[in-house]
């Protein structure tokens, strides 16, 4: 981590220790998914069921879990990342006089963020699996995928927050109700819609054995690598296009 990341990423330890209404906020999510994570379990197991609906009835619980996941990493985001840019306040011009460019700024807030929103992610899409027993093969899907949509998700909220950057709020809480928040919120939806067709591919292509038991093997691998393949691809896409745009906001606002 270079200087420049350390000195952002202090910046940022201080805001959020300052609002306690921010700390109190996250705990309040978490504590809402444990509850979530706690009934989710009850829905494992159904009596005088076939194997086979077994099966499919886990698949579709896997998805169920993806899917309440990503709202919940949507919401954090939405008030932590999506506001990081604007918070900086009249500070940001500082900032902006400094050795600093605003690739590196943004990039630096993107890192900061990713790590906080990876682990959520993960400890969110992993429990909700184990809490309905689910094979090692989608516990790592699972895995991989709460990484994947964290990439996304953080990439996309720096991005966006960059694009409708407010330097002149004067309470931190009204930059989440913006336009630019609603924007950013219905942009996730999209996002996790898309990553959940290709979770589905990849749920029927890899792990669901009726699926495979008709289809040849090699079409169910190649149709999960492509799912997997396309996961990352959009993902990366869209926090690139989201970072890329957010940066030219910033020049454009530099140079009025």
């Amino acid at each position: 981590m270079n200087g420049s990341t350390r000195a952002i990423l202090g910046k940022e330890l201080k805001l959020f220790a300052r609002d306690f209404g921010q700390a109190l906020q996250l705990l309040l999510l978490i504590g809402i998914c444990f509850i979530y994570l706690y009934n989710f379990q009850f829905l494992r197991e159904h009596q005088d069921v076939t194997e086979v609906v077994m099966v499919w009835w886990r698949g579709l619980l896997v998805l169920a879990n993806m899917c309440m996941g990503s709202f919940v990493i949507t919401a954090v985001c939405s008030r932590f990342v999506y506001p990081a840019v604007s918070l900086e306040g009249h500070a940001y011009w500082l900032l902006a006089s400094a050795p600093l460019d605003f690739k590196t700024f943004l990039r630096a807030k993107f890192r900061i963020w990713l790590l906080p929103v990876t682990l959520i992610a993960v400890v969110i899409f992993v429990s909700g699996a184990m809490a309905i027993d689910a094979p090692v093969q989608i516990l790592a899907v699972t895995a991989a995928l709460s990484c994947i949509t964290a990439y996304g998700l953080t990439g996309l909220g720096v991005g966006l927050g960059a694009l409708f950057v407010d330097f002149q709020w004067e309470n931190p809480a009204q930059l989440s109700a913006s336009l630019g928040s609603l924007l950013y919120m219905l942009s996730s939806i999209a996002l996790t819609g898309a990553n959940l067709l290709a979770a589905t591919l990849l749920i029927l292509a890899c792990i669901l054995e009726d699926f495979r038991s008709s289809v040849p093997i090699w079409i169910c691998y190649s149709l999960g690598l492509s799912a997997f393949i396309f996961v990352l691809w959009l993902n990366h896409t869209v926090a690139s296009w989201a970072m890329r745009n957010g940066e030219q906001a910033l020049l454009r606002l530099q140079k009025q």
